[in-house]
């Protein structure tokens, strides 16, 4: 259909009356219901297409608002709302979205199902889910919405554990832009000295158990940051 929206173009070209033709036309009655019908088919199909699209924004958009605001979710709930907005349908970006609203909203609102419906069975290996909502979750497990290092001692853990389920070039791409993330964050205000030098003594033990699984030395860059900034808090 793109070939013939093209071709129509073409046809008026060579022998329509938009360029001031003088000469009789050699097209009849029925080149012209085909032409028509070859338009009318390719509009219908874009404009539908359109709407469809604009459907799925808006579902996605509502999904993150609902995710990241006050929609209560019941244990189970949280996991078939992905499955009824159907997760894996959405771009790329969205999928990374809604992987970082389902993480703050265990780290930052401090509700237990995004935990117990998503994380926990994803760290576990027994659920699923896209992989761009995966490097989101890990994300939005160490850093608050601003950007900054806000994370608990299981919190890593568990962004590990998924990590380390993915496949290896995944993996190495995920853990080398989050290390890229937090040689550029700063720490959020309740991530004080003690909690930053015990976090990144189990980044050296995690990048220690995981040296093979992690050639870019993404956990050991990780580690030396939040030393970094551990001691820049130090307050002796």
């Amino acid at each position: 259909m793109a070939t013939a929206a093209g071709a129509i173009g073409e046809l008026r070209n060579s022998d329509g009356t938009g360029h001031g033709r003088s000469a009789p036309s050699t097209i009849n009655g029925r080149h012209a219901e085909f032409a028509r019908a070859a338009a009318s088919a390719w509009c219908t199909w874009m404009l539908g297409l359109a709407e469809e699209k604009l459907a799925d924004t808006s579902r996605f958009n509502t999904a993150l608002v609902e995710i990241g605001g006050e929609r209560v979710f019941r244990r189970g709930a949280l996991k078939a709302y992905l499955d009824e907005i159907q997760l894996d349908t959405a771009p790329r970006e969205v999928q990374r979205k809604l992987g970082l609203a389902v993480a703050r909203r265990w780290t930052v609102n401090s509700t237990f199902m995004p935990r117990l419906d998503v994380i926990d069975p994803l760290a576990e290996g027994a659920e699923d889910f896209p992989l761009a909502f995966q490097e989101g979750l890990i994300e939005g497990l160490l850093l608050d919405k601003d950007g900054r290092v806000r994370t608990d001692v299981e919190d890593v853990r568990k962004a590990i554990e998924i990590a380390m389920r993915m496949r290896a070039r995944v993996r190495q791409t995920t853990l080398a832009q989050l290390a890229d993330h937090v040689d550029e964050a700063a720490p959020a205000p309740s991530f004080d000295h003690d909690a930053q030098t015990s976090i990144a003594a189990l980044f050296r033990e995690l990048a220690a158990e995981n040296r093979a699984r992690d050639p870019g030395h993404a956990l050991s860059r990780i580690a030396a940051r939040l030393e970094t900034l551990a001691a820049d808090s130090d307050p002796g």
